[in-house]
């Protein structure tokens, strides 16, 4: 797709446009196709000017002769396209197809136009062609459409804020502001599963006085005690308690 816009040719002059290649690319949810009756392929372009085809022989009631056929409209009368068609092909409001997206990929030719003096070449084959027709004094302009490099510029569109980095800006925030960090949150779980264990055991030993009228035996253990005798510090273990020594 080139750009639509219109470009001016000086008599005497060469013309050069440069064509600078472009391929853009969209997310789905911001592209889209569908298929066309009037054209081969589809472009928004030609989606637009399908629609307007559509809108203007459905208005006039009739197809123009260089339209292919729609429906069961008849052809035009010269009356007819003098009075319906060419005023509504002039002042069409394509505001009225909006049921026509963007393509997913989308190839766009912009174009610089510069003028300048005719080359050699070009200067002695107009000069040929005015001696051999005998126009002399005819303006002629040239134009010459190239491509200043064989590069095509892709864009691709993609979203800067997705929701992954909207919880990590959340938690980071809420870290700032709270002072909570992952170490705190194990330590605050690790709270939480202290006091539940030790409710638990405070419960089964209830119920074992209750039921055995005495609390489960605590696991033996074995400390060490220091003593500190002359000066000197030494360790020695402390003596098991157990009924069985003592027996």
């Amino acid at each position: 797709m080139v750009e639509a816009r219109s470009t001016f040719a000086l008599p005497n002059r060469l013309t050069q446009i440069a064509l600078y290649p472009h391929q853009n690319t969209y997310l789905n949810e911001n592209c889209g196709r569908q298929e066309l009756d009037f054209f081969p392929y589809y472009t928004r372009e030609n989606c637009l000017e399908e629609c307007r085809y559509k809108n203007i022989v459905k208005t006039c009631k009739c197809v123009p002769p260089y339209l292919p056929n729609y429906k069961d409209f008849p052809p035009c009368k010269f009356r007819t396209h003098a009075m319906c068609i060419s005023p509504q092909f002039m002042l069409y409001n394509f505001t009225e197809c909006s049921s026509c997206p963007r393509e997913c990929v989308e190839s766009v030719f912009t174009r610089n136009v510069e003028y300048g003096k005719y080359h050699e070449p070009i200067y002695r084959t107009l000069a040929k062609y005015s001696v051999s027709q005998g126009a002399h004094g005819i303006d002629i302009a040239a134009f010459q459409i190239f491509f200043p490099q064989l590069v095509i510029t892709k864009r691709h569109q993609r979203n800067e804020y997705n929701l992954s980095q909207f919880f990590s800006e959340l938690g980071g925030s809420t870290g700032l502001v709270l002072g909570i960090s992952f170490l705190s949150i194990i330590r605050f779980m690790d709270d939480i599963v202290s006091v539940i264990s030790r409710r638990i055991r405070a419960k089964f030993r209830k119920f074992c006085k209750c039921y055995f009228g005495k609390p489960p035996d605590r696991p033996r253990s074995r400390s060490i005690q220091t003593l500190a005798i002359g000066g000197s510090i030494r360790t020695q273990p402390q003596k098991d308690m157990s009924p069985l020594q003592n027996l």
